[in-house]
């Protein structure tokens, strides 16, 4: 739960947010400037930071989430391809810092991911557990867990500020009637395989999810169906969508007309078909069918290529199932 602001104090002002705490030691002393012993540099930084925390960075839940770090005109990377985009889980469009975050996003979104937060900050000293966020729910900082592990927490560059750590993706599913809470980080396996530092900040991962109680994956992409990513991409609705139709009779009437029917007829027969009987036009009976597809109410193989042209190809529940294996593990 956020805090008011104080005005007027700094110490105050910047632990209005809950999550500035572990930068107060560097504020302790900067109403008297005469005492301060820290570079410009660093005092710039913790500006930032501060400024970063008190807009709500890393904070929230669900379509109210601000990741840590945000993809700006300013914000590019030489070698990663950024991708703002959407998912069907939420409203609010997503930051992922690479094609990697974003083809696994996708993948826990059609497993049944209900809520998904990219760049979650893992912040230096003990706070609420953001699986509960409840404050007396709290777990130790970064710089603790890292100084048990024997691995370097580390400051921003040039500056005594802390270096805050961000879990590439933390995310909830709902699966077997469980909701299961996973944190993964996105490390291209030929990089992790090859970078010490990498390795490191994985390991950490690991050792804050464990702290937080969840299961925690590295995902280097490695057997990534391209296929199933591709018709994903193509496929998905907006969250509004799927809000508008979710629990609607017209959905599960779309749905059971279309499944009697697509395995006798090309695809699009079907969908047109299955649209005049719900009173559906061309374009909505599309839309049925993409949102109906979303939510695994048409048994479709997303894995297979599709040809509208032809009778539909089972295997929803194998896709499904693989996935469950690869992102739950035993838990699926």
């Amino acid at each position: 739960m956020l805090r008011d602001f104080t005005a007027g104090d700094p110490q105050q002002t910047a632990a209005g947010s809950g999550y500035c705490a572990p930068y107060l030691y560097l504020l302790a002393d900067d109403a008297a400037e005469e005492r301060s012993q820290r570079t410009v540099h660093t005092k710039r930084k913790l500006g930032q930071v501060t400024r970063a925390i008190r807009d709500g960075r890393g904070q929230g839940r669900g379509d109210g989430y601000s990741p840590w770090i945000r993809i700006t005109r300013r914000f590019s990377s030489p070698v990663s391809n950024q991708e703002f985009t959407h998912l069907p889980i939420h409203r609010r469009s997503h930051h992922f810092l690479s094609t990697l975050e974003s083809h696994t996003a996708l993948q826990l979104a059609y497993l049944g991911a209900s809520e998904l937060r990219e760049c979650l900050p893992m912040w230096p000293t003990p706070h609420a557990n953001p699986i509960t966020d409840e404050a007396r729910d709290e777990v130790p900082g970064l710089i603790e867990i890292a100084e048990s592990a024997g691995i370097e927490h580390g400051v921003f560059v040039g500056s005594d500020v802390p270096y805050i750590g961000s879990l590439d993706i933390m995310a909830a599913i709902d699966w077997a009637g469980t909701v299961h809470q996973v944190g993964i980080s996105c490390k291209p396996t030929d990089v992790l395989n090859c970078s010490p530092r990498a390795q490191e900040r994985v390991d950490l991962d690991r050792r804050y999810c464990a702290a937080l109680g969840v299961r925690h994956l590295h995902e280097g992409g490695d057997g990534f169906d391209r296929t199933l990513v591709k018709q994903l991409e193509a496929y998905r609705p907006l969250r509004s969508e799927v809000v508008a139709y979710r629990d609607t009779q017209q959905l599960l009437d779309f749905c059971g007309h279309f499944e009697g029917n697509a395995a006798s007829m090309p695809m699009h027969v079907a969908i047109d078909l299955s649209g005049s009987r719900v009173h559906a036009n061309h374009d909505e009976a599309s839309l049925l069918w993409r949102v109906g597809v979303w939510l695994r109410l048409i048994d479709i193989d997303l894995a297979r290529p599709l040809s509208m042209c032809k009778p539909i190809v089972r295997g929803r529940d194998r896709v499904l199932s693989q996935l469950a294996q690869r992102f739950l593990g035993e838990a699926a």
